[in-house]
Order: C-alpha cells, then sequence, then structure tokens
C-alpha cells in the first residue's frame, strides 16, 4: 500500500474546502491539520471534515509534527511568502495557490528556499482533464505540423449584482498581484506552456488592460482597481516558436466564450479551456481537397475532478520524490509574462523577456 502523506490546509474559505472536498476518500491522504485566523471557523471545518487538528496560528500548523505537506489555499498578499519560507525551512513540503506570490522576488525566495523539496503551483490544474490530455498527444505526434498560432477568449460576461460581493482579493492588486489575468490568465499560460512541453521560451509581451466598466462598480468590494479584461500578443523565441494571443475577461457587455485554438501548418485543433458537460476537441486537417474535422475526443469534465487529479499529483510528488504537474520555476515564468502583460499596458510599448 502506498505510504499515506500527511497535510495541513491553510485557509479554510472557498479553496480550503475545495482541497478539502477532493481529499475525500482518497486512502493515499490524510488531512491531519487545518488553520484559519478565525478559531470558530477553523473548528467547525476540522469537525466537518473529521480533520485531527485546527489552528488559529498558521505557523502552529507549520510546526505540527503531524504535518509533513502544506496547502497554502489563501492570497498572496504579506504573510503567504513568508509562511511558505517558514514551511520550507522546517522540511515541509508546499503547494501554493495561484498567483504564488505578489513578486518575482517573492517567487525567487520561494525557489530557492524550496530546494530538495515539492514545491507545486495549482495552475497546473486545466491540464490534468481528458481533453487537456488528447490535445497534448495531438501535438506529440506533430499532426499540426509547426506550430503558428495558440490562442485563447475566455470571457465571463457581466450577471446581475451578487448578493454576496466577491472577496476583497479578487479583483485588488495589493492583495493578489493583478486582476482577471493573474486568477485566470495564470492557468492559460500554465495550459499553453505545459501542453507544448514548457518547450518555448518567451522572447516579448505587447499587451492592454482594462479596468470594470463603471456601471459595474456596484458588483465588487472597494478597492477592486485590477484589471478585469485584458488581451496580449506574446512572441516566443525561436523563427518557428508560435505566437500566443490572449483575451481575457470578466464584467463584459457580450457573450460568454471559452475558446482555444492551436494553428500549425498541417492543422488545427479547437477546444474548450474549461470543465463542461459536453466537452470536445476538434482536430481540422485538409483531406480529400476539403478542411474536414474529426472528434479526438469528447466527454464530460468537472472542476472537481480536476481538483482531485491536482491533489494527488502534489501528493504522489512528494511520496514519489518526483516534480509536480508545475514547479515555482516554471510558475515564475508565467508570473514573469503577466507582469510583462501590465508593464506594457502601462508603457504602451511591447517588453523584451530576453
Amino acid at each position: 500500500m502506498d505510504r499515506v502523506i500527511k497535510i495541513g490546509i491553510i485557509g479554510c474559505g472557498v479553496m480550503g474546502r475545495v482541497y478539502l472536498n477532493a481529499a475525500k476518500g482518497e486512502s493515499s491522504i490524510a488531512i491531519t491539520a487545518v488553520a484559519d485566523r478565525n478559531e470558530q471557523v477553523a473548528k467547525d471545518t476540522a469537525a466537518e471534515f473529521s480533520v485531527p487538528a485546527s489552528y488559529t496560528s498558521s505557523e502552529a500548523l507549520i510546526e505540527d509534527p503531524n504535518v509533513e505537506a502544506v496547502i497554502f489555499a489563501i492570497p498572496p498578499a504579506g504573510f503567504k511568502t513568508e509562511l511558505a519560507l517558514h514551511a520550507f525551512a522546517k522540511g515541509k513540503h508546499g503547494l501554493l495557490e495561484k498567483p504564488i506570490a505578489i513578486t518575482l522576488e517573492e517567487v525567487e525566495q520561494l525557489i530557492k528556499a524550496s530546494e530538495g523539496l515539492v514545491a507545486a503551483s495549482c495552475s497546473s490544474r486545466l491540464r490534468f482533464s481528458d481533453s487537456a490530455e488528447a490535445v497534448r498527444a495531438v501535438l506529440e505526434e506533430g499532426k499540426l505540423g509547426t506550430l503558428r498560432t495558440i490562442s485563447c477568449r475566455w470571457i465571463l460576461a457581466a450577471k446581475p449584482k451578487p448578493e454576496k460581493l466577491p472577496p476583497p482579493w479578487r479583483l485588488n492588486p495589493a492583495l493578489n498581484g493583478g486582476g482577471n489575468l493573474t486568477n485566470l490568465g495564470t492557468y492559460v499560460l500554465d495550459y499553453m506552456f505545459g501542453v507544448t512541453g514548457w518547450k518555448h521560451s518567451v522572447q516579448s509581451v505587447s499587451g492592454r488592460v482594462w479596468g470594470i466598466p463603471l456601471m459595474f462598480n456596484d458588483h465588487v468590494v472597494e478597492g477592486s482597481v485590477g484589471e478585469t479584461h485584458s488581451a496580449a500578443i506574446i512572441t516566443c523565441q525561436g523563427a518557428d516558436a508560435p505566437v500566443v494571443l490572449i483575451e481575457q475577461g470578466e464584467y463584459t457587455i457580450g457573450p460568454e466564450e471559452a475558446a482555444w485554438q492551436i494553428s500549425g501548418d498541417r492543422g488545427t485543433l479547437k477546444f474548450r479551456v474549461v470543465p463542461g458537460a459536453n466537452n470536445e476537441v476538434l482536430l481540422y486537417q485538409y483531406d480529400k481537397d476539403e478542411v474536414k474535422p474529426v472528434t479526438v475526443w469528447s466527454g464530460a469534465e468537472t472542476f472537481a475532478e480536476l481538483q482531485r487529479r491536482l491533489l494527488l499529483d502534489f501528493a504522489g510528488a512528494v511520496r514519489d520524490g518526483r516534480a509536480p504537474r508545475t514547479t515555482l520555476r516554471q510558475a515564475y515564468e508565467l508570473q514573469r509574462t503577466i507582469d510583462a502583460v501590465y508593464r506594457s499596458s502601462k508603457s504602451g510599448d511591447a517588453i523584451s523577456l530576453l
């Protein structure tokens, strides 16, 4: 039987509960402690999920000898990097929610401190789908030929004002490093780099970002100054390297869309980038004097299953001493690219990352 990995979770909010639900029924994982600044929330969460220990101090959870790996299910502002550095210093492995830190300098500190340990970013979530595996296989087999463009348009339409406003960190760069691009664009970039084998390095970035439309100011908490809409052209190094086109948006006035397309000189793939009940991956190729689509995969996908696989990958990496699906070094490249979009928008110029 596989060794059981003992995990503590810092943060009993929405994402903390997502991890707790993902761990249910997994014999190779034991959630041994939870921590939250709200004592009652910590105690209630521990009781609900049958977790042996609860803390109001994250440091106390890290010091718990019954915890060998820590999940940081909290925003990066202020204390997340400090806590992760503490955990790594104590020899604890770590899985960090995205974005993993506020600044690139903080990420560099985390990379250095976690040497010899498993340190993972959750931005790999979407790559645990069966459709992502189908996309990766098509690319690996070279069915698209030389890649030209990788494009994603992930748009969330504006909705009626919610009864409960989103959390303060949601669109606050001071708390979460940015807005929609930091929150969801991290997944998109991870997917792009990941399914192509992390072999493309970014050469330059040109982008623009826009804040929330004034008519929706009462849909968010005060201080929500992060962008809600962004567009970027990302050029990769090498004469045959693809160009990446990204548009991210929420609170937008228009139809929702979650479409991805990868085009090469021999074919094109089209698919969704988020779980759905009727997802499919279509391969377009030229056959008998016309372009024909072929379904290479179809089926239902859920966020819950992707989360379960993410957690199992992290625990497996700890158990086997291997790299997780997305390492902190890889997450650094994602954050560096996103930072370049913000810098380009502010300056109006393309940003070189060479």
